[in-house]
């Protein structure tokens, strides 16, 4: 470190902390400091460079700005892995397909802001800029960033194939492009489906509600794949599949779960237990089984998908199924940047396995006589 400081009489026309900015970032990226090394203190530094401490602290919020380094309360700071390890990209591209633009909903969505965040916190790992973009169905032109890996998310065919075209890294959350041999990383909701329902048989329930949000012949992939889960689990367990248990078409929301479960409910057969495929029809299940004087869980258990903050504070708390999907972020750099650094094709396809989270809405079946 006595090195540092040698060159900052020659370049006075410069303000200081930018000096020390320059010279420490320099050390960083020909490798004189390594990820993970310390760096002196502001005290050690204003001590170097004859300086103050409000100067060197300038200094250590620009290299922290910059991605160079994380500072620790108390620990002090530290190197970062550096973009200077992935050879042919220096930021992240971040697509974004809206499929309302009217309303914004995508932007909010937790899935998506799980999403972002999980990239962004990966490629802050390798010191990465992100930068972000929007694209909709009425709105599909695009900037080819030049020095950039790409992270799709719910893109249209036609926009990766013009990426593709352009020979740019890629990788894709949530969707698939087999044809286009581009890797993606989904939660594994087969899985998910499968410990729902495996949980809920081994309560002893045989009449197992779904709610399905479009028809059996159109469900987008995740919801395919959490009904598939559904019905290896029924196989597994010999349970026939009764079509009067399936409901199609019911929109992604509490009034429609409500309606459905209404429906489901009130039949000459009804179910013991429901799965709704996401927590906000989940929630009209519940709202629908107290209108009916139908106890959850002694007399109906229900269970969910996604594990949004109200699946933990309603009554019962619900039993749903929870995702990961920050690090599904996290793994979409590092597929990047392990390919940009080995130049071998990554596997086509990355599942992370999401958690059955048991609460108070599911229980043992014990039937029961209903009024």
């Amino acid at each position: 470190m006595e090195a540092f400081g040698a060159t900052r009489m020659d370049t006075k026309q410069q303000p200081l902390y930018v000096i020390i900015y320059q010279e420490l970032e320099q050390a960083i990226r020909n490798g004189e400091l390594q990820p993970g090394n310390a760096l002196p203190s502001q005290n050690e530094l204003a001590r170097i460079y004859d300086v103050s401490t409000m100067t060197t602290r300038r200094a250590l919020s620009e290299l922290e700005r910059s991605g160079l380094i994380t500072r620790i309360q108390g620990k002090g700071s530290f190197v970062n892995h550096l973009s200077r390890e992935v050879e042919g990209f220096s930021r992240i591209g971040f697509l974004h397909h809206l499929t309302n633009e009217t309303n914004n909903e995508g932007l909010f969505n937790p899935f998506y802001v799980n999403a972002i965040g999980g990239v962004t916190k990966g490629a802050e790992r390798y010191g990465l800029q992100v930068s972000y973009q929007i694209v909709s169905d009425t709105y599909d032109r695009i900037n080819i960033w030049d020095d950039t890996a790409w992270v799709l998310l719910d893109t249209s065919r036609d926009i990766v194939a013009k990426l593709k075209e352009s020979n740019k890294p890629m990788v894709s959350i949530h969707s698939y492009y087999p044809d286009l041999d581009i890797p993606f990383v989904v939660s594994d909701d087969v899985a998910g489906g499968y410990e729902v329902t495996s949980h809920l048989l081994s309560l002893g329930h045989r009449r197992i509600g779904i709610f399905l949000p479009e028809s059996l012949m159109n469900l987008p992939q995740e919801f395919s794949n959490r009904y598939q889960g559904y019905v290896s689990a029924l196989k597994q367990h010999k349970v026939e599949i009764d079509a009067t248990l399936i409901a199609e078409r019911i929109e992604i929301s509490v009034h429609d779960g409500y309606q459905a479960a209404i429906r489901m409910l009130e039949s000459c057969d009804p179910p013991t237990a429901i799965f709704a495929l996401t927590d906000m029809q989940a929630l009209g299940v519940l709202r629908a089984a107290e209108e009916l004087g139908i106890q959850v869980p002694d007399e109906l258990s229900v269970a969910g998908y996604d594990d949004q903050i109200y699946a933990r504070i309603t009554e019962p708390a619900l039993t749903t199924v929870k995702q990961d999907i920050s690090a599904v972020g996290e793994l979409a750099v590092e597929i990047l940047v392990s390919g940009a650094r080995t130049k071998e094709r990554q596997n086509l396809m990355v599942s992370l396995k999401p958690e059955l989270v048991v609460r108070d809405s599911t229980s043992s079946h014990t039937p029961k006589k209903r009024k």
